[in-house]
């Protein structure tokens, strides 16, 4: 039997907020921290989205600290480097 539409659902907030974050990687190592900052609050969104339906899932809860403290940095890296 497939996987349910909660499942899948799940399984693509996972994807795309790795997506999102793997691409803000390199936005920041360029320097873009605007850009950055934008797909890691995006990423974060996603892993939300996906911890909600399993709230005790320790994997999802570290990547969102994660994205988070990245989120964090590339915005102080940004307003640093517009002072």
């Amino acid at each position: 039997m497939g996987k349910s539409a909660e499942d899948q659902a799940i399984e693509f907030f996972i994807k795309r907020a790795q997506l999102a974050s793997e691409t803000a990687d390199h936005h920041v190592r360029d320097g873009e921290f605007d850009k950055g900052a934008k797909l890691y609050r995006q990423a974060y969104g996603f892993f939300l989205k996906a911890q909600k339906n399993h709230p005790d899932d320790q994997e999802l809860a570290i990547l969102l600290q994660e994205v988070k403290k990245k989120y964090q940095d590339s915005i102080q890296k940004s307003q640093a480097s517009t002072n």
